[in-house]
């Protein structure tokens, strides 16, 4: 008895992923339950009956496991689901025949969940003991990915008469397979999860979980009772004129919980969101009492319209974020989850209000004690932090207020470039809204201040720390003091102002033309001098004016700094005419020598213009180290050069300027 379309084709325009690999056992269940609420329908009887879910693993696996694997390692092969519903009488089997059947279309039956099978499972095989007008049958068939569908069907009279229907789904398909929960706990728990509508009303039938391999058995009731729901609170709300109920469940732990929130239609989750994303302050388990242990929330969202817009598969909703839509019912995705996830932090408010006192405790100590800029946060945008996780370390903490305040600086300089451009408002409401935007302006200045003072702070003690005895009484070379106030192999082109702490020799070199950091002097990109030496910072100063020649520009200054490895106390004496190849690492002699080529060499800015380097040029020389006595001597016996020393506010270096030929 063939399908009256094509199957084949029909089951491959199914939509099933590997994530939904149980859906073809929920199918089975829940059609179970529906037959078994048929039974009880026709005899007015409370919800009665027994459902049966056996798991069946891989034969081939448990000689594997004879020899020490553990039961639950064996994949799945299929699922036996068993019930004593209504079973395949003649009007079912015709219903099962036919392709988006309406027959069940009142109990959200979309007439296609058995072709979820077919997509999961090699084979279906079915046998069903049923009573129609009287007597007793018993009908089998296998349902197959074939042209007829139908295959080795068998109808014939039985002499047992007690209801009884087997669905055995068999060959689960390797995408399938891989990803398939292994152990019973975990399938029952996502069969309740599915089904959470019939557990939380109270229509569902025994259901229980065999494992043979094992012999453990899971009745469903029972867990959803002891092991997972600990309490529930419904409530109604409406969007564009379409109600919508919400049912909080508190569950308590078991594997891979979370806490989530389950769209359902007819009394089945089909589609469900992790809450952690939304509401930052949910911890992993929401601690009740010690004797309770970490509970979890679970919601549940029923509607008419939910009803209407779910897909066939069961496994989506047809509704959209349709911006353009006029239709006054019409309900966006975006507005019912929004509305869903208020009700949810509504309904945790108790248990949330102390993971957010905590969270902003460690907020205010850490803007007191190391982060003073985002203060003006915790006064203007305080409801913005309501958006950072909990259980952050002070480094994570930090990094996420400072995202938020770099968004908090972008809305002041909308709203500054808002007000200037406000002409229709009167002078009143004008000098309001500019009096509240000055005030927190001028906080965010000061906040400014206060990052600026810290980030000082903090870059002083680092260099400190560089400056003292290591282990074996050795000091920090040299590269550890350049590297700290500028990037070594570097120029001012490739780094970011706020990377330069430039500022520890002198404030002005921040302002400058072009800076270049341990490159040779043959290699600068604005110079073409020769030579392979390699002053430690070489900066240009803005040219300040220019020659009578348009083609020639002069520079301001030219700026030379050389760090010395702290305490350093072994430099020779300036070369004599003899040459003393040792002297000329004194760093006097250093600077000479690049002073000298860089007045003899052919200097050209970036665009190809001579740059005049004359006798007019001042340079600047710094040199940062230890005023050790072999230094010292040096410095006294340099009378070729102009200079003034002094010690600076750290004690520990020796500044040479101005110094010109």
């Amino acid at each position: 008895m063939p399908f009256g379309i094509d199957l084949p084709g029909r089951v491959n325009n199914i939509r099933l992923t590997k994530s939904d690999c149980l859906h073809p056992l929920f199918e089975a269940v829940v059609n179970s339950i529906q037959e078994i609420g048929e039974v009880n329908r026709k005899s007015k009887a409370k919800i009665t009956g027994r459902i049966t879910v056996r798991i069946d693993r891989s034969n081939l696996q448990k000689i594997i496991e004879e020899n020490g694997l553990p039961v639950n390692s064996r994949p799945i092969q299929g699922f036996t689901v068993e019930d004593d519903g209504i079973g395949f009488t003649e009007e079912n089997f015709r219903s099962f025949q036919r392709s988006d059947t309406t027959r069940k279309v009142k109990k959200g039956g979309k007439g296609v969940g058995r072709f979820l099978w077919l997509k999961a499972f090699n084979m279906v095989h079915i046998e069903s003991v049923f009573s129609e007008k009287g007597a007793w049958f018993r009908r089998s068939f296998d349902f197959a990915c074939t042209d007829d569908g139908i295959e080795n069907h068998k109808l014939e009279p039985t002499g047992i008469k007690t209801r009884n229907t087997v669905i055995k789904l068999d060959g689960l398909k390797t995408p399938y397979r891989d990803v398939c929960p292994k152990t019973s706990r975990a399938i029952s728990k996502q069969i309740i999860e599915h089904c959470m509508p019939f557990f939380v009303i109270g229509a569902c039938p025994q259901i229980v979980v065999h494992d043979p391999d094992d012999g453990s058995e899971i009745d469903l009731g029972e867990m959803f009772d002891s092991d997972i729901k600990i309490s529930e609170t419904s409530k109604a709300f409406g969007i564009n004129g379409r109600l919508f109920r919400i049912t909080h469940l508190l569950t308590r732990s078991s594997e891979e919980a979370e806490h989530r929130l389950h769209f359902c239609a007819h009394q089945r989750s089909v589609k469900s969101e992790a809450l952690k994303p939304r509401i930052p302050n949910l911890h992993k388990g929401l601690l009740a009492s010690e004797q309770m242990g970490p509970i979890y929330y679970t919601g549940l969202v029923i509607g008419d319209y939910l009803d209407e817009r779910v897909s066939t598969e069961r496994t989506r909703f047809d509704i959209t974020d349709d911006i353009f839509s006029t239709s006054p019912d019409v309900v966006q995705w975006k507005e019912l989850t929004q509305n869903c996830v208020g009700l949810v932090k509504e309904f945790l408010s108790p248990y949330l209000a102390p993971i957010q006192k905590k969270k902003m405790e460690q907020i205010e100590a850490l803007v007191r004690e190391r982060s003073p800029q985002y203060r003006t946060l915790l006064k203007h945008r305080p409801a913005v932090l309501e958006d950072i996780p909990p259980d952050l370390d002070d480094d994570q903490l930090d990094l996420k207020l400072y995202e938020q305040y770099i968004y908090y600086e972008s809305q002041l300089r909308t709203q500054a470039t808002s007000l200037l451009e406000e002409n229709e408002q009167g002078y009143e409401e004008v000098r309001k809204h500019f009096g509240m935007f000055i005030e927190e302006w001028n906080e965010q200045g000061i906040s400014k201040l206060a990052q600026y003072v810290v980030h000082r702070k903090a870059t002083l003690e680092i260099f400190t720390r560089r400056l003292k005895l290591r282990g074996q009484k050795h000091y920090a070379l040299e590269d550890a003091i350049h590297k700290l106030i500028f990037p070594m192999r570097k120029t001012s082109d490739e780094i970011p102002y706020d990377s330069m702490n430039l500022w520890l020799i002198d404030e002005r070199l921040a302002y400058h033309s072009y800076l270049a950091s341990d490159k040779r002097l043959d290699q600068l990109e604005n110079c073409s001098i020769e030579g392979e030496d390699r002053p430690d910072l070489l900066i240009f100063n803005s040219p300040f004016a220019f020659s009578d020649d348009d083609d020639n520009e002069e520079y301001n200054s030219i700026v030379i700094i050389e760090f010395k490895r702290p305490m350093r106390n072994d430099y020779k004496p300036t070369p004599d005419e003899e040459g003393n190849e040792d002297a000329k690492k004194n760093p006097i002699s250093q600077v000479q020598r690049y002073i000298d080529k860089i007045r003899n060499g052919k200097a050209i800015d970036r665009e190809g213009r001579h740059i005049n380097v004359c006798a007019n040029v001042r340079f600047y020389v710094y040199i940062v180290c230890d005023i050790t006595p072999s230094l010292r001597q040096i410095a006294v016996e340099a009378t070729c050069l102009k200079r003034r020393t002094s010690e600076v506010s750290l004690s520990i270096s020796l500044t040479i300027m101005p110094m010109s030929k």
